[in-house]
């Protein structure tokens, strides 16, 4: 029961996202990264005072949700907005205050709770989350979005799903949502798993660090590689959604601590191309005038993914009574999602449209490329993995 207070939250996150990222573009990333994480405080704080589990329904999964896709989906936006040839690198490097928080707030967590009460938690918590939105007001928006003035975006926009349409965008979300619907069972279950096979709890939230760093060290690289050969980012991103797939199926066959260490760094090396590239791959695919609408809709999709793939891996191992068979069938998804986005180039091709450089038809302003405004969405990275949803729920149950 415990449980759907999570899915809850984490169905929220995504769900909102394509009216998130059209708010930025009424509203402007900075009000709507600001209100987000207000709305965060807020829904903490009214979770330290339930006694009661179902509220938590509503305080910590609808209304803390809401509130963290309005702060977390922003950093996607602003990103977007400032950095054009270095905008993978830009993403990768955002992406890693995610796994820094999952290294550094872990433990964190878990001590808080034993020492001062799930409540007091809340309360710790919610001061740490106030930082997004001190860090939103720095979103600055670019002199090119200032000069446009009123941002001139109408009722019918807002609801404009003309992007499903395009083909190729429609085989993009479907292999996403397979392989999203495998990709996240791994650290989900990585730590039960270990236990099962006789590794002490405190070696299983070492897996999770060590995912974590590897992911932190490989989001630079592969931001860079995607940079440096634009013209290829899908077949980059192809690339890491295989070596997720292959090193889940490992995984189901691990056997000491050891081994699982080995293939979570493999893993999060391989994920760090996932979390860097997803945003940017989108936005190639439907160009910068969609990518706000394209990039919300996208994670709406990943969140529909999310929540699916987890409960489905826990009825697989109640079935089998077994964790290597959620992790197989994790690795199926995986590469199934994969072997979708082939049709991509194919479906371009059938519509007659060249095979050009992703970058094509944005402006390049080389005083935007560098990257001074990356700690406001980083802080923002870093401060929402603190109440992960992975962390909270071992931490809870």
């Amino acid at each position: 029961f415990l449980a759907w207070v999570g899915s809850i939250h984490l169905f929220a996150l995504y769900a909102v996202a394509p009216f998130v990222t059209i708010a930025c573009d009424i509203w402007g990333c900075r009000i709507t990264g600001f209100v987000g994480g207000l709305v965060c405080v807020t829904g903490l704080v009214a979770s330290s005072f339930v006694t009661r589990l179902y509220l938590l329904f509503v305080t910590y999964g609808v209304l803390f949700g809401i509130g963290a896709s309005l702060a977390y989906i922003t950093t996607f936006r602003i990103i977007s907005l400032w950095f054009d040839r270095k905008l993978a690198l830009a993403n990768g490097i955002c992406g890693t205050g995610a796994y820094s928080g999952t290294i550094a707030l872990g433990p964190f967590l878990q001590r808080m709770v034993k020492q001062t009460g799930l409540s007091r938690t809340f309360i710790i918590l919610a001061g740490i989350v106030a930082l997004t939105a001190v860090s939103a007001l720095a979103y600055r928006p670019p002199p090119k979005l200032v000069s446009k003035g009123k941002r001139d975006v109408h009722v019918k926009k807002i609801f404009d799903l003309t992007l499903l349409e395009d083909k190729s965008f429609l085989v993009f979300l479907l292999g996403l949502g397979l392989y999203a619907s495998g990709c996240f069972i791994p650290a989900s279950y990585v730590p039960s798993f270990a236990k099962e096979l006789g590794v002490p709890p405190h070696k299983g939230a070492l897996l999770l660090m060590a995912w974590s760093t590897s992911s932190v060290v490989f989001s630079f690289l592969t931001g860079k590689l995607a940079d440096k050969f634009s013209r290829y980012r899908v077949e980059i991103f192809q690339c890491a959604m295989v070596g997720v797939a292959i090193s889940t199926s490992l995984l189901s066959a691990a056997w000491s601590f050891q081994c699982f260490m080995g293939m979570m760094v493999i893993y999060g090396a391989f994920d760090s191309g996932f979390v860097s590239l997803k945003a940017v791959v989108a936005e190639d695919l439907v160009g910068s005038d969609q990518a706000s609408r394209g990039v919300g809709i996208m994670f709406a999709v990943l969140g529909i993914a999310y929540c699916a793939g987890i409960p489905l891996a826990g009825w697989i191992y109640d079935s089998t009574n077994s964790y290597p068979w959620s992790f197989v069938a994790a690795s199926v998804f995986s590469a199934t999602g994969c072997i979708l986005l082939f049709l991509i180039p194919l479906l371009q091709n059938l519509k007659n449209v060249d095979h050009v450089s992703p970058l094509k038809g944005r402006e390049l302003h080389s005083d935007t490329d560098k990257l001074k405004f990356l700690p406001t969405p980083l802080i923002t990275e870093i401060s929402f993995q603190s109440v992960d949803i992975r962390t909270l729920r071992e931490t809870y149950l």
